[in-house]
This record gives structure tokens, C-alpha cells and sequence, in this order.
């Protein structure tokens, strides 16, 4: 494979991986846990419309924004969102803000899952494209086994 010999190509996959590696995970970890809130229907009615605003708006802000900030942005976003479910939110469950805290770190890990098929073009050349997408969802597939068990 000529373009694995190049650094840039290696970079872009190993960043590319990692991101959906934790993306996968985050994403399907929230999944499992939705069943154990209190407020299940309502966390779940909460997750399913931040998936959707997600899906819609994600390419939208890739477009402005750019790769970096764009996945920059977003896991803070869940990043920020799922610390404060930890320390804050469980305790918390019959509180509005903890939907809204739902919605925030799903919106989050969802719109940086579908980042990584946006802007998988622009981060790799086209004869590599497909190859490196087939590689990455290999290892997110085997590191995503790993959710149900932390969950």
C-alpha cells in the first residue's frame, strides 16, 4: 500500500481511528444506559431527537467550521455534557436538566460519528478513502464489544 508509506496518511489514520473509536463507544454506552434512567421514555424520547438534530446539523457545521474545531467542538461538548451527568445528573434524574444534559452529550458523540463520514474524503485521498473507512469501522466494531461490559 503506497499511500501507508506516507506520514500524513498514517496521522489522519490513526486521528480518524481513535476518533471513532471513542465516538462508537460513547454513542453505544449512552444506549445501554438510557435503560437504566429513572425518566427512561423521556431520556429516550430526548436521545432519539438529538440524533435527528444531529444527523441534520453536523454537516452544516463541518462546512463552517472546518475538521479541527469541528471535532474539537463536538466532543467537548459531550465531554462536557456527560461530567456533569456523572457528578451531577445521576443524583439528579427527576431534574429537567438532566434530559437536557442527554441531549447535549448525544447531540455531541452523534454529530462527531457523522463527521467522521463526511469528512472522510477531504482526509484522505480517494483511492485509500474506502480502504481506510472499511479499517477504521473494523476496529471500532471490536473496541465497541467493549461497551456493554463498561456500561
Amino acid at each position: 500500500m503506497f499511500y501507508l508509506r506516507q506520514r500524513r496518511i498514517k496521522i489522519n489514520l490513526l486521528i480518524m481511528t481513535v476518533i471513532w473509536l471513542t465516538g462508537s463507544l460513547d454513542f453505544y454506552m449512552i444506549n445501554f444506559l438510557v435503560n437504566t434512567f429513572e425518566k427512561v421514555y423521556v431520556c429516550a424520547l430526548a436521545s432519539s431527537v438529538s440524533d435527528f438534530a444531529a444527523e441534520a446539523l453536523s454537516a452544516l457545521i463541518y462546512k463552517w467550521l472546518g475538521a479541527r474545531w469541528t471535532y474539537f467542538s463536538y466532543f467537548l461538548s459531550s465531554l462536557i455534557g456527560g461530567s456533569i451527568i456523572l457528578a451531577y445528573g445521576l443524583n439528579h434524574q427527576d431534574d429537567w436538566s438532566f434530559v437536557a444534559l442527554i441531549l447535549v452529550s448525544k447531540f455531541g458523540i452523534t454529530s462527531a460519528i457523522n463527521v467522521v463520514y463526511i469528512g472522510h474524503n477531504d482526509m484522505f485521498p480517494p483511492l485509500f478513502a474506502s480502504a481506510a473507512l472499511g479499517y477504521i469501522q473494523l476496529m471500532a466494531r471490536l473496541f465497541t464489544s467493549l461497551s456493554v461490559l463498561i456500561a
